[in-house]
């Protein structure tokens, strides 16, 4: 019922939700704004208001009215284990605390935890019906219970290993390595080879941000040829960024009218002198 609810906030632009890639190993949703159906104090007025919606207009008895009323409120403790620092406590502020275990982070223990809730829930559930939908035949509580329960196993799993196979890797990580050879204006003292090496460390982004290169990507310095051999497993690290960030580099530095950077083969850059002599009989032709 609360994510019902957190749907239609959520379209109403209410509550507020985008997906993030990597933001869990389960679900890539980031929820970090949904006072009004998953605080605490939303889910004790959500079980409040079902309990007593079942017992004086659905006409059903005081304990069957309270075991709605946890069952609503039992979302929120799942969640609570499941879910990312996301949830209120009785408070509708978003700017307060929010409280979550990450379990969403254990992909498979969430699996399981979740899948287990859910075959359960829906045993105990056809356990109170006497008879078959659609039919006057009796059918016995423990018979109904053994079908169902074998239906939700079959279906659930079957969900679990499309989702298993969803999340396993497709691809092996591919290493490609990039060369920057500043090799002749370096020795020339002209372009700094260890600036340029820390430039790069500071500057790369990794997943948009800077300063966490890890074991994406690696950079390695070669002092005598002054070479730079910059090494990344991730695909979305292309060789044009390295030309970019070269001339950036120079442009910093002021030496971006007397250099260029060139790509010598598919994973080469060298960066070179301008050819002042072409440039000028180019300009006396004109």
């Amino acid at each position: 019922f609360m994510d019902s609810v957190w749907a239609i906030l959520v379209t109403l632009r209410i509550e507020k939700a985008k997906i993030e890639i990597g933001f869990t190993k389960t679900n890539y949703l980031n929820n970090y704004s949904m006072p009004y159906s998953h605080s605490l104090l939303a889910a004790i007025t959500w079980s409040i208001t079902l309990a007593i919606w079942y017992r004086w207009f659905y006409g059903g008895g005081n304990k069957a009215a309270l075991l709605v009323g946890l069952v609503v409120f039992s979302h929120w403790i799942e969640d609570l284990i499941v879910h990312k620092k996301d949830l209120l406590l009785l408070t509708f502020d978003d700017t307060k605390k929010k409280y979550g275990y990450g379990l969403w982070d254990h992909f498979y223990t969430a699996l399981f935890l979740e899948l287990s809730f859910f075959i359960s829930g829906k045993s105990t559930d056809c356990c109170s019906l006497r008879y078959d939908i659609g039919s006057s035949t009796e059918c016995t509580p423990l018979r109904r219970c053994e079908y169902v329960a074998a239906y939700s196993a079959v279906h659930d799993f079957n969900v679990a290993a499309d989702l298993l196979q969803k999340n396993a890797p497709k691809h092996k990580k591919v290493t490609r390595k990039f060369v920057i050879d500043a090799s002749a204006p370096a020795q020339d003292k002209i372009f700094d080879a260890q600036a340029f090496e820390k430039f790069l460390r500071d500057n790369i982004k990794v997943n948009g941000r800077t300063g966490q290169l890890g074991d994406a990507v690696t950079i390695n310095r070669d002092a005598a040829d002054h070479k730079l051999t910059v090494t990344t497993n991730t695909q979305q690290f292309a060789k044009r960024y390295l030309k970019y960030l070269t001339k950036k580099f120079m442009k910093k530095n002021s030496i971006r009218d007397w250099l260029r950077v060139v790509a010598v083969d598919r994973t080469t850059y060298q960066i070179r002198y301008f050819n002042i002599s072409n440039q000028e009989e180019d300009d006396d032709e004109e």
